[in-house]
């Protein structure tokens, strides 16, 4: 956590194929992670089961909290091993793979991050807001 020190209070990442936010609350600051969807998700190799808001731990054994999280269906993933499984889904069973993109807006103070699923027209899956200062506007206030 630490590369992050006078960074934007926003990270954005992806190629999870998991879209989630999240919010870590350590010495560093408040920081909010959104990471998009994947594009295709015949393969997915993530699921956060994690209930929003209780604070739990990265692999890192950084603490975080889940802000949202879009999983693919339950009913895709292998019993024995979920986190592993590679399946191609045909047809209008697609919409259930959490596939889409993530749309940002900035402002300079707060940021909204937005999940769009591309088989669900113009549904917005879930949208977050949370405080995101610049790395400027960070570093006049630590001073």
């Amino acid at each position: 956590m630490g590369i992050i020190e006078g960074c934007s209070s926003l990270i954005l990442s992806g190629d999870q194929h998991l879209g989630i936010a999240v919010a870590y609350e350590n010495k560093y600051g408040n920081v909010m992670e959104c990471a998009s969807p994947a594009v295709i998700n015949d393969v997915w190799w993530r699921a956060n089961l994690n209930e929003p808001g209780v604070m739990t731990k990265d692999g890192f054994g950084h603490p975080y909290r889940v802000l949202a999280a879009w999983n693919v269906d339950k009913k895709h993933w292998n019993t024995t091993n979920p986190n592993i499984s590679s399946k191609t889904i045909q047809g209008s069973d697609r919409s259930s793979l959490a596939e889409g993109f993530l749309m940002v807006d900035l402002d300079g103070h707060e940021a909204t991050c937005e999940m769009h699923g591309y088989r669900s027209g113009t549904e917005i899956i879930w949208a977050v807001k949370e405080l995101a200062e610049s790395p400027k506007q960070m570093l006049t206030a630590r001073q």
